[in-house]
C-alpha cells in the first residue's frame, strides 16, 4: 500500500531520486523546479529554481551533498543540497534537451545524455567537460547508468540499442542491439555489476550478462504498453519495472 502522496509541484513529475542515505527525495517537474522532500515526514524541505524548462532528470551525488538536474532547456545544473543554491553556472554544452544524468560512484564525474544523440562527461569539481562528447547512437538518449565499479557507462537510445562505454578511454565496448524493440527507455545495473536490465517500447524487460553481452534467458513479459523505467533493489533480489 502507498505510504504517502507528495503534493507540491504545479506540473507533471518526470524524475525522482533518493539520496544514498534515504533521507531525502528529489523530484523534477514540468513546472521547471526541483523539490526536495523529507522522506520520513513527506514534507517539502526546499524548492530549487533555476531551469528555464521542464526538469527531466535528477540524480544525487554519492555523498548526498550535490544534486544534478537535466532539463529541456538543454542544460545541466549542479545544486548544493544543503544551501539549496546553484553551484557555479548551468552546464551548457548539449544542443538539445538533457534527458538523463548520472554520477560516477566516486562522485567525481557526472554523465549527461541528450536528445542531441550524445553523452557528455563532466568533471564535477571544475564543472568542465571531460574530452569530447561520446558519439555512437543514432537516436535520442533516454537513459544512462554507471556500473557499480564506475569503469563502465551504459546508454539506451531511440535507435533501439544499448551501448557500453569504457570510461577511462571513452571508447565503445559493445553494442547490445535489441532489434524492433522501439526506444530503449531505461537501463539499470544490478548492484553486483554483472547484470544489466533494459526496458523498451516493446513492453518487455531484458536482462543482459555484462561479461558476454548476451541476453539472459527470455525477456520478462507482463506489461501491456511501453516500459518506461527499471530499477534494482539495493540488495539485488528484486527488479521493479514501470510501464
Amino acid at each position: 500500500e502507498a505510504i504517502g502522496q507528495l503534493s507540491g509541484h504545479a506540473g507533471a513529475v518526470f524524475s525522482v531520486a533518493f539520496s544514498l542515505n534515504g533521507k531525502t527525495l528529489a523530484s523534477g517537474s514540468n513546472d521547471k523546479t526541483v523539490i526536495l522532500w523529507d522522506a520520513s515526514t513527506h514534507e517539502v524541505t526546499g524548492q530549487l529554481t533555476g531551469h528555464l524548462g521542464r526538469v527531466l532528470s535528477v540524480a544525487f551525488s554519492p555523498d548526498g551533498k550535490t544534486l544534478a538536474s537535466g532539463s529541456n532547456d538543454n542544460t545541466v545544473i549542479l545544486w548544493d543540497v544543503d544551501a539549496q543554491e546553484i553551484l557555479g553556472q548551468p552546464l551548457r554544452r548539449h544542443l538539445n534537451q538533457v534527458t538523463s544524468v548520472a554520477f560516477n560512484p566516486d562522485g567525481q564525474t557526472l554523465a549527461s545524455g541528450s536528445y542531441d544523440d550524445t553523452i557528455i562527461l563532466w568533471n564535477v569539481a571544475t564543472q568542465r567537460r571531460i574530452g569530447q562528447p561520446l558519439r555512437g547512437h543514432t537516436g535520442e538518449l533516454f537513459s544512462i547508468a554507471f556500473s557499480p565499479d564506475g569503469k563502465t557507462l551504459v546508454s539506451g537510445s531511440a535507435d533501439e540499442t544499448v551501448i557500453l562505454w569504457e570510461i577511462t578511454t571513452r571508447h565503445r565496448i559493445d553494442y547490445l542491439i535489441l532489434g524492433r524493440s522501439g526506444s530503449v527507455n531505461s537501463i539499470a545495473f544490478h548492484p553486483g555489476g554483472k547484470i544489466l536490465a533494459s526496458g523498451s517500447d516493446n513492453r518487455d524487460v531484458i536482462l543482459w550478462d555484462v561479461a558476454t553481452y548476451e541476453a539472459i534467458g527470455q525477456s520478462l513479459a507482463g506489461h501491456l504498453n511501453q516500459v518506461r523505467s527499471v530499477a534494482f533493489s539495493p540488495d539485488g533480489t528484486i527488479l521493479a519495472s514501470a510501464g
